[in-house]
């Protein structure tokens, strides 16, 4: 359970889910992959976020309904009632959770958000917020819950095929050289 009221295990499970796929995107690159790209969806959308903005060997991310705003989703969601509490005893800041304090490292046209319609736990608003804050990346507004976005194969169908495209772009003056080295 990731979310619970023990905030070390919170902590830990944060911390060890991000040198997961950091240690992955490390392995592709050293196998050879000139192109990683991520996608996630939920907290692992907020993942990806995060990952966009400090994973230098990322090429592309899709943060697909992501939580935005991290100490919203504590105030407001109720599976978080207990962790919330924690947060107040130990006075913890969580500001530095938030996507829309963090800026992508990846350009915008490598970037695709994905905004629920009908989220009632990452409104489209807070998505369309991070769109403004990370210059308006590709922004697909989709008539969908939370979760729901997950199962329709048109959707996930237009992700792979974003994916596709842009991994195939032809490779910029600063990748050339990267390469080259």
């Amino acid at each position: 359970d990731f979310i619970c009221d023990d905030l070390g295990l919170v902590l830990n499970s944060a911390r060890q889910s991000i040198a997961d796929v950091r240690s992955l995107v490390r392995w592709l690159h050293q196998q050879g992959c000139p192109r990683i790209g991520l996608f996630g969806l939920s907290f692992g959308g907020w993942l990806t976020g995060l990952l966009a903005c400090h994973e230098p060997l990322l090429f592309c991310a899709i943060p697909g309904t992501p939580i935005v705003h991290m100490d919203r989703g504590l105030r407001e969601l109720v599976f978080c009632h207990l962790l919330k509490q924690k947060l107040e005893q130990h006075r913890l800041d969580v500001s530095q959770f938030d996507l829309t304090a963090q800026k992508p490292l990846l350009a915008p046209e490598h970037i695709l958000l994905l905004a629920s319609q009908y989220d009632l736990f990452a409104p489209a608003a807070s998505v369309e917020a991070l769109w403004h804050q990370w210059n308006q990346p590709e922004i697909w507004r989709v008539p969908h819950g939370h979760i729901s976005v997950l199962f329709s194969t048109n959707v996930m169908g237009r992700v792979c095929d974003w994916t596709v495209k842009t991994l195939s772009k032809s490779p910029t003056a600063t990748e050339q050289t990267a390469a080259r080295k």
